[in-house]
């Protein structure tokens, strides 16, 4: 009657790496003179990691009642936790020349896995394959001075990362009877950046000039062009006679903090300019692809990228500065990408695709609370200008394709975009600012363009019954604000009609999302639903109670904001019974505001210009928004 055989194969294979390097260059409690030529104090930590597993499983059994089964499975872990300090503490300097501080972190990573899983037998087979991948990068880069007594012609503190994680996770799994397959590739970014000058008691930083810059950036390739923090994809196919099962899974995330300061207490005598600049600049991918075949076939795929920013600029409490110029800036860019790729064909087809982007920021350019006789004063030498500004820019966007053939087949996607951003451009209690030129500005802007390829999300279900559907939810909250405490700004100088001290706040919205969706058979549904909500879209100017606002010139403070929305939904059932069904909803709440407290004083030797939703010459804030429906049966 036959004889019974099995064969069997399980392959397995891991790679694990781990770096936590401490990098420094430092001056502790040192006392340094002359130095004509400049003092350069540098650390630089460059680490590159590549990590990659991979196995193949075949299994085959050719007697008549023959059993195989082929399992494959490969995991790679990478974690790069490093630190690099450039700094000077507890010293005394009296330079000459220049002083320069540097902290550069330069990681790369990159890790693959593969895996093949195949089995064949005559009773019966199946095939499991997997595959995961992860990476975790987390740098520390910190340049300061600290507690010590500068002098220095020109003085530079700048801290900066651009760390790389590249992850790629596939997988195949191929049997005569099941096959099962699951990928994913995990990436975590948590940067921290900081650049910080301070004086101690009785100590004082002077010099012709003085820059603190911290930043994350993007790195770059070869030909200097820009790249993505984190890029990830996972790859998965399976295919079974009776089952095909495949899913694939990836996720980034990146918790970027950059903090750009003066030190509380700290004593600044600055000729020329002085600059405290953070910028948070960050770009993420995630890819996801699945495939199965089978008598019953399943695709899976989610991509999820996350990201919780936070960029500081600011002067500390009870700041002494007396200088040419002060810029106060924070800057956050987060350009975040889902892509997902869902296919499936068998007698009964499913294929599901969620691509999710969540961009949560805070940016916030301040000077802290003052303290009495210490003071900002820009009159004495330079152009006397002081410039606070806070900005960010939200990109994101979904880019999904899901297809499903089958006798009875059906396709589903569930898209989600959420941002939360909160910009805010400050000036505390008891601040007391001496000027010529003062801008204090506060800006917002959220982007999802609209794709070259065509809709930002598309899918199609053929067979005798065939389904397909999609939602799609934008949700945006914007928090945006100058807010002026119980302070004292002056601009000095004669009388005019210039514009002489201007605080605004500001919402940009440019957002746009496209759906597409087929069914056909003798059955056929198709189902879309869009939207693109704002539950906040704040933008204030608050002026505290008893603040004291005097200018020479012209003061314009406005709250304002402006958008273009469109959502596009396109549906088409063919067959002898066709379902088209759906909703599109654009809601848009701008909110803007200039809020003044008891008690507080405007002074202006021109005009005041105080407007919302509009310039202070009647300039009128604009908002298009599109909605475009078609269904065809």
């Amino acid at each position: 009657f036959g004889g019974v055989g099995g064969a069997a194969s399980i392959a397995v294979s891991l790679a694990s790496n781990s770096t936590a390097n401490v990098v420094e260059a430092r001056l502790d409690k040192a006392a340094v003179s002359g130095a004509a030529g400049g003092l350069a104090i540098t650390a630089n930590e460059a680490v590159q990691v590549t990590a990659d597993a991979g196995v193949a499983s075949v299994a085959t059994a050719i007697s008549l009642n023959g059993v195989a089964f082929a399992g494959g499975g490969a995991g790679t872990q990478v974690d790069v936790n490093n630190t690099t300090r450039a700094y000077v503490q507890d010293s005394t300097l009296n330079l000459t020349g220049d002083l320069t501080l540097d902290a550069q972190d330069h990681t790369k990573v990159e890790s693959g896995v593969a895996v093949l899983a195949v089995a064949a037998g005559l009773n019966f087979a199946a095939a499991a394959a997997g595959s995961v991948v992860r990476g975790t990068v987390t740098p520390t880069v910190q340049a300061f001075i600290a507690n010590s007594d500068v002098k220095a012609q020109d003085i530079a503190v700048t801290a900066s990362a651009d760390p790389q994680l590249s992850l790629d996770a596939r997988g195949v799994a191929a049997s005569t009877g099941s096959a099962i397959g699951v990928s994913k590739a995990i990436a975590t970014l948590t940067p921290q950046v900081s650049a910080s000058v301070g004086s101690g008691a009785g100590q004082k930083i002077e010099a012709g000039s003085l820059s603190i810059s911290a930043s994350q950036l993007l790195p770059k390739d070869a030909n200097g062009n820009d790249l993505a923090n984190a890029e990830v994809h996972a790859v998965g196919s399976s295919g079974g006679v009776l089952l095909g099962f495949d899913a694939t899974v990836t996720r980034v995330t990146n918790d970027g903090s950059v903090t750009a300061y003066l030190a509380d207490g700290s004593t600044l005598q600055i000729a020329g300019a002085t600059q405290v600049q953070a910028m948070n600049h960050t770009v993420q991918l995630a890819d996801s692809s699945s495939d199965a075949y089978g008598l019953l076939a399943v695709g899976v795929t989610l991509a999820t990228v996350a990201t919780d920013t936070t960029t500081l600029a600011y002067l500390g409490t009870g700041v002494k500065l007396t200088g040419g110029s002060l810029i106060v800036h924070a800057e956050g860019n987060d350009n975040n990408l889902a892509y997902t790729a869902a296919g499936a064909g068998g007698l009964g087809a499913g294929a599901s695709a969620t691509p999710t982007t969540l961009t949560t920021s805070l940016v916030t350019a301040e000077i802290r609370t003052g303290a009495p006789g210490r003071g900002v004063n820009l009159t004495q030498t330079g152009d006397g200008s002081l410039e606070v500004s806070a900005e960010h820019l939200a990109q994101f966007n979904q880019n999904l394709r899901t297809s499903a053939i089958g006798f009875i087949s059906g396709s589903g996607v569930t898209a989600r975009g959420t941002v939360d951003s909160t910009v805010t451009a400050a000036v505390g209690d008891g601040v007391d600012v001496r000027a010529r030129k003062v801008d204090i500005t506060a800006d917002n802007v959220v982007v999802k363009p609209a794709l070259d390829e065509g809709s930002n999300l598309s899918g199609y279900a053929y067979g005798l019954a065939a389904g397909t559907g999609s939602t799609s939810t934008n949700t945006l909250s914007l928090d945006t604000r100058v807010v002026i405490g119980n302070a004292d700004l002056t601009v000095v100088g004669q009388p005019n009609d210039e514009t002489a001290l201007t605080l605004a706040a500001k919402n940009t919205l440019d957002v746009s999302d496209s759906v597409n969706f087929k069914a056909g058979g003798l059955g056929a549904g198709v189902r879309v639903d869009t939207s693109i909500t704002t539950l906040e879209d704040l933008a204030r100017v608050d002026i505290g109670a008893g603040a004291m606002l005097a200018a020479a010139g012209r003061m314009e403070i406005s709250a304002r904001g402006t958008g273009e929305v469109t959502v596009a939904a396109l549906a088409e059932a063919s067959g002898v019974v066709g379902v088209v069904t759906g909703a599109s909803t654009v809601d848009i709440k701008p909110q803007n505001e200039v809020l003044i407290g008891a008690g507080a004083k405007l002074l202006g030797a021109s005009d005041i210009w105080i407007s919302t939703g509009r310039s202070g010459d009647f300039a009128t804030d604009t908002y298009a928004l599109n909605e475009i429906g078609r269904a065809h049966v």
